[in-house]
């Protein structure tokens, strides 16, 4: 196995362990919340938890042994890995500037588009059909305002 695809192999598996050692950092942070306000972190801990130790299963099902063959479907690379990085500061950039909502509508198309869908409908369906989920959940229900940028 070439050097590069050896430490992509490596990273898929330590990333989920990370992850997990976070979540139960999170968690022995929570302590200190009284009992009634816990309850909504602790739930959304537990799934990501379990979420992540699926994953991990899945990671390590598709390793292979040594002097076998990886599994076709371990195969894959994330070509697109800088591009998705970039992205993602230029949404923490575009937060800043101009909000949440007008980020997050430039952000989700862009994502699916660097994932490969080119169809123009489902791009702006799925980023309408996501903002406005995401302003009725947590604008309307949680009355949680999400951050105004500096321009708007």
């Amino acid at each position: 196995m070439h050097g590069w695809r050896k430490s992509l192999a490596d990273f898929e598996l330590l990333m989920p362990v990370v992850l997990l050692g976070l979540v139960l950092v999170y968690v022995s942070q929570l302590v200190a919340l009284p009992p009634v306000t816990r309850r909504m972190p602790l739930l959304g801990a537990a799934l990501t938890g379990v979420l992540l130790l699926v994953e991990l299963a899945r990671v390590i099902a598709g390793r292979a042994g040594p002097g076998q063959p990886r599994p076709a479907s371990a195969n894959r690379t994330p070509r697109n890995l800088p591009l998705f990085l970039l992205l993602l500061g230029c949404f923490a950039l575009a937060i800043w500037l101009v909000g949440y909502y007008l980020a997050a509508a430039a952000m989700v198309p862009a994502l699916m588009w660097l994932l490969g869908e080119r169809r123009p409908v489902p791009l702006i369906l799925t980023t309408g059909v996501y903002l406005v989920a995401v302003y009725l959940v947590f604008d309307l229900v949680f009355r949680l305002r999400f951050p105004q940028g500096l321009l708007f």
